[in-house]
C-alpha cells in the first residue's frame, strides 16, 4: 500500500508494516510503503495480488455500462496496522 509519509505518521504506520484495509465490501492485508508523491488523503494498492492481499475484495465490482470495463477502483477505507487489530 502506497501511503504519504505524513498520513502514515498520523496513523502510526511505519514503512513495511502489515496493514489491514477495510471497506464495507471486505478487507485485505498488505504491506505499507511510503510514497511522498501520493496525495495525503489517498492510499494506493496494486491490483495484481491474490489471497489476503487481493484488493479487489474491498473495492466495487461495477462496470462501465457501455464498454463493460471495470470502473476506477476507489472507495472510502479504514486503515490500521495489524498489531492494532487486537486493541480496536
Amino acid at each position: 500500500m502506497d501511503i504519504h509519509p505524513n498520513t502514515a505518521r498520523r496513523y502510526r504506520i511505519g514503512p513495511g508494516m502489515l496493514v489491514r484495509i477495510e471497506t464495507r465490501r471486505g478487507a485485505a492485508v498488505v504491506r505499507s510503503r511510503y510514497n511522498d508523491q501520493i496525495r495525503e488523503d489517498t492510499i494506493f494498492v496494486s491490483f495484481h495480488w491474490s489471497g489476503l492481499q487481493q484488493i479487489n475484495n474491498v473495492t466495487s465490482d461495477e462496470l462501465d455500462p457501455h464498454c463493460r470495463m471495470p470502473e476506477f477502483k476507489r472507495c472510502a477505507a479504514r486503515v490500521r496496522t495489524v498489531v492494532d487489530l487486537g486493541r480496536n
